[in-house]
């Protein structure tokens, strides 16, 4: 179902068109002068990191010799030092803009480069052009920009890019790590609508039927492409990095990443930072989010089995928020962090609604997918389906089933699952069963 565009929707709103210009196909990446062009004067600046730079560098190079225009630019970060979008990256493309004065910026990366590329650009007033170099998340169009600031993930609202560069031929190239990471985060979409769904049914939160299907759509579709994505075809990959642009226009239609991120990115989002905080490198972001999509099935399938009277007699305690920050070494509250949960009177005066409206929260948790379903599907892009491979240890685990709903004031299903104590209770059985 398409997302009907510069007219009123069901919902209520009027969804504009994104001005983004977008290009996939087969050496899209020699556009990149020529689109520049269109979109600024002046020198484009163009930002790679040390991979991306020998991936693509050469190409873009001849594209601005043939083209006869001029250009700048920065490789950030070293091959004994990775890249990460922290503040000395942040500083360093600051000093260049302002020695430079570039009309515009191109990130050539993925999700790091393309949110710093994104930051700076929207806080110099420039344009942002966006070159893929993997179908690895869903992050290139949404309007926000994830940073890591004092070792802590800071999500800031910027802009959607003006131009994306998807080359066919370069992203079938990507490690087929990259590429499964890709495919779970789209497919995480499937979990996180039921996620945006559960926040209508519980508080009256704006919801679009016409942007959920949309959305929903294109995830089932990847999700039955599976097979063919193992093979890398151009149109397989095609389908999943439109599927990842779909996900990010989404979000600029609703105002809200409600649709694109739900309780299994709050997972992903626990592991990143815990291990940013602990001087590591977390799991590709759309694994984890695989792993999330687990979690919440599994839970799902426990909550399916409850009635409104076993609603009604739960108890429930919270965590400690101390022993929360702990883990992940936070020596103060992030500003987005779920404070509210950890409020036992919140909780109790919420129960009463979850029982009475414990039909319509059925409905949604049976769109849930069964768990053996996400893993067969994981399984066959070659995506982590058991801890190991996701390079976590049991205890890690536990605690980020657990605590993973405390990233974000957004209710999730794992905040329901948590009120009715299912989440304690099942925790370690699914933490054993994926190990």
């Amino acid at each position: 179902m398409a997302i009907p565009t510069g007219v009123a929707c069901a919902c209520g709103r009027v969804h504009e068109p994104l001005p983004t210009k977008i290009i996939i196909r087969a050496g899209a990446v020699e556009s990149l002068p020529i689109l520049a062009g269109e979109l600024a004067e002046g020198v484009p600046l163009v930002l790679f990191d040390p991979v991306t730079h020998r991936l693509a560098g050469e190409n873009i190079a001849r594209a601005f010799i043939r083209a006869d225009k001029p250009w700048e630019r920065l490789v950030l970060g070293s091959e004994s030092a990775p890249f990460e979008p922290n503040e000395a990256a942040l500083e360093a493309v600051r000093a260049t803009i302002k020695d430079k004065q570039p009309g515009l910026v191109a990130g050539v990366g993925a999700g790091a480069m393309n949110d710093l590329g994104k930051f700076v650009a929207h806080e110099a007033g420039l344009p942002y052009i966006s070159v893929a170099t993997a179908p690895s998340m869903d992050g290139y169009m949404a309007p926000i920009s994830a940073l890591l600031i004092g070792g802590v993930k800071v999500t800031y609202d910027t802009k959607a890019p003006d131009g994306v560069i998807a080359d066919l031929d370069v992203l079938a190239g990507a490690p087929m790590s990259l590429v499964s990471a890709g495919f779970a985060d789209v497919v995480g979409k499937l979990t996180s609508l039921r996620d945006w769904e559960l926040a209508r049914v519980l508080f009256g939160e704006y919801w679009c039927r016409a942007v959920s299907d949309h959305v929903e759509g294109i995830a089932s579709r990847l999700f039955a492409a599976a097979g063919a994505l193992a093979e890398r075809s151009h149109d397989s990959v095609r389908l999943l990095m439109e599927g990842l642009l779909e996900a990010g226009i989404s979000v600029f239609h609703v105002g809200s990443s409600r649709p694109t991120s739900g309780s299994e990115h709050l997972v992903s989002h626990y592991v990143e930072m815990r291990r940013f905080n602990e001087g590591g490198r977390p799991p590709a972001h759309g694994h984890v989010v695989g792993f999330g999509m687990l979690v919440i099935a599994e839970l799902a399938e426990k909550m399916r089995g409850l009635r409104a009277e076993d609603v009604r007699k739960t108890r429930f305690t919270p965590a400690d928020m101390e022993q929360v920050l702990a883990e992940l070494r936070l020596d103060e509250v992030p500003g987005n962090f779920g404070k509210s949960k950890f409020d036992a009177e919140i909780r109790d005066a919420r129960l009463p609604v979850i029982a009475s409206r414990w039909d319509d929260i059925l409905a949604v948790l049976e769109k849930v997918p069964p768990a053996h379903k996400i893993r067969e599907g994981l399984a066959r892009v070659g995506a982590p389906t058991n801890l190991r491979d996701l390079g976590l240890d049991p205890e890690t685990a536990m605690d980020t089933v657990l605590h993973a709903r405390y990233m974000r004031e957004r209710y999730t299903m794992l905040d329901l699952a948590a009120e009715l104590g299912v989440l304690e209770a099942q925790a370690a059985n699914i933490v054993r069963k994926y190990a």
